[in-house]
């Protein structure tokens, strides 16, 4: 219950977002989901400081 703040590149936004936005309607209609587009180390930032609660990042590398 209650949102859920997610931080995506971008790149990977479109459609895995729609498809996650619809199964997430219909599993857990409790959940509000805010999305944030942002480049990986503004996800990363955004991640430290608490602004999203998790991130899609594609990483090559640990960090």
């Amino acid at each position: 219950m209650g949102e859920v703040r997610l931080g995506i590149i971008p790149s990977a936004a479109h459609p895995l977002m729609t498809r996650l936005f619809e199964q997430l309607q219909i599993e857990h209609p409790g959940i509000r989901l805010n999305i944030t587009e942002a480049q990986g180390t503004e996800l990363d930032t955004m991640l430290d400081t608490g602004a999203v609660d998790l991130a899609i990042l594609f990483r090559f590398q640990s960090p």
